[in-house]
């Protein structure tokens, strides 16, 4: 079972890793990075995903489609964005097929990402103290502990 400082999850995770069951055999998991940004890792049909590591290019690590040995890949895939909680997880959709990601940024705002066809960062607006939690049943999305932790302006 992986450490909660991220030490056998493959690297350095800053935050509860944070589960959603996204299909009959498949998990994703989330987490905040060492850079505050929103890190993703699938279990898919028995086995974890790896995604191939090039090398640091201007201080970033590149990636590779093919052609890189295999000792040289990394567990969690970087999807950007600066947070400042840990991240929640809801499949969403008629067909619950869609994940939507939850988590606040540095000016306290319900940030959310959705994962279809490469779906930015999109702000929900507010000011808020306490990580998000949100709940569907479907086509509806209930935010639980935002509401009564909402700073007052």
């Amino acid at each position: 079972m992986p450490g909660a400082d991220g030490s056998l999850w493959g690297g350095v995770v800053m935050s509860r890793p944070r589960a959603v069951r996204s299909g009959e055999l498949s998990v994703d998991v989330f987490a905040v990075g060492a850079h505050s940004e929103l890190l993703h890792w699938q279990f898919r049909n028995g086995a974890w995903t790896s995604w191939p590591i090039v090398g640091p290019v201007d201080g970033a690590v590149a990636m590779a489609s093919h052609g890189v040995p295999t000792a040289l890949h990394r567990n969690w895939e970087s999807l950007g964005g600066i947070l400042t909680s840990p991240p929640h997880a809801v499949m969403f959709g008629e067909l619950n097929d869609t994940i939507l990601v939850f988590a606040l940024g540095t000016d306290h705002a319900l940030w959310t990402k959705a994962f279809v066809n490469g779906s930015d960062w999109h702000s929900l607006g507010g000011a808020f103290s306490s990580a998000p939690y949100a709940v569907t049943t479907f086509t509806v999305i209930t935010f639980m502990s935002l509401l009564r932790t909402r700073i007052a302006r």
